[in-house]
């Protein structure tokens, strides 16, 4: 994992999804995880016992993100070349998530047309007229069971345009329980963080 962070936080608490939040750490009213393209989603944190904590899941900055080289890319997931106005369409890979290529590649302008980048087929596509692809639905599941499994809840699960929450809460202090969030876009690309948290 990424960088181990250990703070007190105050207010709402932002932390990139490479991130690791060492244990004793106070939280603010919600702990809200960013997720980058290239970075792994794996988020391990602690909260304390009894606390329902709201997790946000913010996928901003990978709707429909600008072209990069050398980059992963998961299935079914949008892009856009790095001059926004050089085609007017969008690129949709295909079922097979791949990386991108070393140099930016042609760009198709026929909708439905494929362009080959790296190990990637993009599909040429229309973009939505309102803008950006959006958050279509979000699922939060507990995959591991502690013995006291029935312990820990996920409530109050929301999606906005491109925000994913719920609220967990665990009362069985040493316990660690994994969650994963899935979160499916409009345009199908589907993005999962997966949250290892400890109950203090």
């Amino acid at each position: 994992m990424g960088e181990r962070v250990s703070s007190t936080f105050d207010s709402d608490t932002t932390i990139d999804s490479d991130t690791t939040i060492d244990a004793g750490v106070a939280y603010g009213p919600q702990v809200r995880i960013a997720i980058a393209s290239d970075a792994p989603r794996i988020i391990a944190v602690a909260q304390i016992s009894g606390e329902n904590v709201p997790y946000v899941i913010d996928l901003s900055g990978v709707a429909v993100s600008e072209w990069q080289p050398n980059s992963y890319v998961p299935p079914f997931s949008v892009i856009r070349p790095t001059d926004t106005n050089q085609t007017g369409f969008w690129y949709q890979n295909g079922s097979t998530a791949g990386i991108s290529g070393k140099l930016e590649p042609g760009w198709a302008t026929t909708a439905g047309a494929q362009v080959k980048d790296g190990s990637l087929t993009l599909t040429t596509a229309v973009p939505p007229g309102t803008g950006a692809d959006l958050i279509a639905s979000a699922t939060w599941t507990q995959v591991s069971t502690p013995v006291d499994d029935s312990q820990l809840t996920i409530t109050g699960q929301s999606i906005g345009a491109l925000t994913a929450q719920a609220f967990i809460q665990g009362s069985v202090s040493g316990d660690t329980y994994t969650v994963v969030a899935a979160i499916t876009m409009a345009s199908g690309a589907v993005w999962e963080a997966r949250l290892i948290i400890t109950i203090l």
